[in-house]
């Protein structure tokens, strides 16, 4: 088992790493946060060849704001809902 990369980065370094590792094809399987008593951690697990490489940050636990994407979306997780017509399904029999 290949042992777990971790790069420390800047919020300001963000957007130019998150976009590197898009180029060099990896993909975005994980984003998590953890709150710590005085900063908030941000991590964001990239995949490549089945390798496992993170960009980690620290922020103050006061509120900040994430740089916007290419897109005008901030770079944040979002809640994911269950669409309401995910409820009734049809069964695939009939």
């Amino acid at each position: 088992m290949s042992q777990e990369q971790i790069e420390m980065i800047t919020i300001d370094a963000l957007l130019e790493k998150v976009r590197t590792k898009k180029d060099q094809g990896c993909r975005l399987v994980q984003m998590s946060a953890t709150r710590l008593p005085d900063q908030v951690e941000l991590t964001y697990s990239f995949d490549l060849n089945s390798r496992l490489t993170n960009l980690r940050l620290s922020l103050p636990a006061v509120e900040t704001r994430l740089p916007r994407n290419g897109c005008g979306e901030r770079l944040q997780s979002r809640r994911l809902t269950r669409p309401e017509s995910a409820t009734s399904l049809p069964d695939p029999g009939s």
